[in-house]
């Protein structure tokens, strides 16, 4: 069967973004079908089984889209975020390591590289990609989360350097769960109970299923409730 393959990627993508992924899917199987070579559908078809939770057949996909045509800056960013999911931090360590060679003024690729150094337990370098991500971008909140758990990982726990950089990510996202638990461990250890208590009830507010937050909380005496 003739198919236009521009035609089919367009169609393709438009399901995929209105959250229709069995419409996207076969668009991409057509143009693969007939154009095994196609590295955006392979692509693509890779980030579709990632959201239907088939991490490893999402990485195999990526990973031959890579192989296909390998100076896609974003085929190796998503390479770097499915490999995260699945936990493999060393694997995303150098996906995104490759990303960031493509496009190193790129704040959000040093970002990605950050946090993903802190799951490989590579705090100090962490903590240095998170300071390149904030030189090209001072608003990105995520790299002052990143910051903070790099500098609690460094220095401890209470480090005053992590406390400014999870106020700052909770003044540019109030919202953000993994900076009230950050802030809640600094406080914790710096001997602000009621303080830390306030800020994990916070981050559960907003991720109300962070086991962290509440096995925290639980060592407070506060376990299922709260705290405002």
């Amino acid at each position: 069967m003739k198919i236009n393959l521009g035609e089919t990627l367009k169609q393709g993508i438009a399901a995929h973004q209105s959250g229709d992924l069995a419409a996207a899917e076969a668009a991409y199987r057509q143009i693969l079908d007939i154009a095994p070579g196609h590295a955006d559908a392979m692509h693509l078809s890779g980030l579709i089984a990632f959201q239907q939770g088939q991490h490893t057949k999402a990485i195999e996909m990526i990973t031959d889209a890579i192989g296909l045509d390998g100076k896609v800056t974003l085929y190796h960013a998503n390479l770097g975020r499915v490999c995260k999911a699945a936990g493999d931090d060393k694997a995303a360590v150098r996906a995104f390591r490759d990303a960031v060679l493509m496009e190193p003024e790129n704040a959000v690729l040093h970002a990605d590289l950050s946090a993903a150094l802190l799951g490989a337990g590579d705090a100090d370098a962490a903590r240095a990609r998170a300071n390149l991500a904030l030189e090209l971008d001072p608003y990105y909140v995520e790299a002052h989360l990143n910051l903070g758990l790099a500098l609690q990982a460094v220095y401890g726990p209470e480090h005053g350097e992590a406390v400014a950089s999870f106020r700052r990510a909770l003044e540019l996202n109030p919202e953000l769960a993994g900076a009230y638990l950050g802030l809640g461990i600094a406080l914790h250890e710096q001997g602000d109970r009621d303080g830390a208590i306030r800020s994990y009830g916070q981050a559960i507010r907003y991720n109300p299923g962070f086991v962290e937050a509440h096995c925290n909380l639980a060592k407070h005496g506060v376990a299922g409730r709260v705290p405002v």
